[in-house]
């Protein structure tokens, strides 16, 4: 048979109506500062993608204005993952952004959400990356403390879980100023402040002050609240190509790590010293 016409093709349809671009979020609000900070996240000048939680009041040492122990903050996480207590993800990853040392670097790297950070690649393209926490480098060392999720991991400890926070990153990122604080740890300098403050509660902590101070003045104010009496040891050892060693006992001898059902994972006779404030920790610190 004869094979039929084809068909007049149709007609095309009338483009869609563009939508509405969406108004920018409010910029955060942190407790301390002089001003919030826009576009830190998100990164335009109009503001950031949302809002971040305000901070408690805090006093000049860095604690809580008439509280006897330092509140728990909301931690903002993504979505599915679950939040405070020992039933939660048991390793929570924050990361923080110093301050960009040129223009170049601020371009390429930023928190985009409090748990989203945007990095510009080689070829020019644009990967996001989550966390549980992104620290803008308008976080000080109070804003990491509060919101980080140490404080709830310090009452794990006291619940009797075992707990553990260590920073990781390249030479200069920022390790040391966020575990220790400006203050090198264990100086003679910080050591005389510390036991100036005379009550554990009264401690004398600055606003520069790491996780480390913070966490152990954290603990022994708690303690000190419950009126509980207990024994609190301090050790100080160094992994170093995957070998253990004292560094309250200089020893060319690693020492070994064993296992049993009472107590875990530990390192066998590793010196442990009775320490009873944040100066005695402290002055362990120094020593090592």
């Amino acid at each position: 048979g004869t094979p039929g016409t084809p068909g007049t093709p149709g007609t095309p349809g009338t483009p869609g109506t563009p939508g509405t671009p969406g108004t920018p979020g409010t910029p955060g609000t942190i407790s301390g500062m002089a001003s919030a900070v826009p576009g830190q996240y998100g990164g335009d000048a109009a503001g950031g993608t949302g809002s971040f939680a305000p901070l408690p009041a805090m006093n000049d040492a860095g604690l809580a204005d008439a509280d006897a122990t330092i509140p728990a903050s909301p931690i903002p996480t993504a979505p599915g993952k679950n939040t405070g207590g020992p039933s939660a993800d048991q390793v929570r990853v924050v990361v923080r952004l110093r301050p960009p040392p040129d223009a170049t670097l601020a371009r390429n790297l930023r928190c985009l959400s409090p748990t989203e950070v945007e990095l510009r690649e080689k070829n020019g393209g644009l990967a996001v990356y989550d966390f549980d926490l992104c620290c803008h480098d308008g976080f000080g060392q109070t804003d990491v403390w509060q919101h980080a999720g140490v404080v709830e991991l310090m009452d794990s400890v006291l619940a009797g879980f075992a707990a553990t926070v260590f920073a990781y990153g390249p030479t200069g990122s920022g390790k040391t100023y966020t575990m220790s604080g400006l203050a090198e740890s264990g100086s003679d300098e910080e050591l005389d402040r510390m036991w100036r403050g005379g009550r554990v509660d009264q401690a004398m902590l600055q606003p520069s002050d790491g996780i480390v101070p913070r966490a152990v003045h954290h603990l022994f104010r708690q303690l000190e609240a419950a009126g509980q009496q207990v024994r609190i040891r301090a050790s100080y050892c160094e992994i170093y190509n995957e070998q253990v060693y004292d560094l309250l006992h200089v020893q060319d001898k690693a020492l070994p790590v064993r296992q049993n059902a009472r107590r875990g994972f530990y390192v066998q006779d590793l010196i442990e010293l009775e320490v009873d404030c944040l100066a005695d920790v402290m002055e362990v610190v120094r020593e090592g």
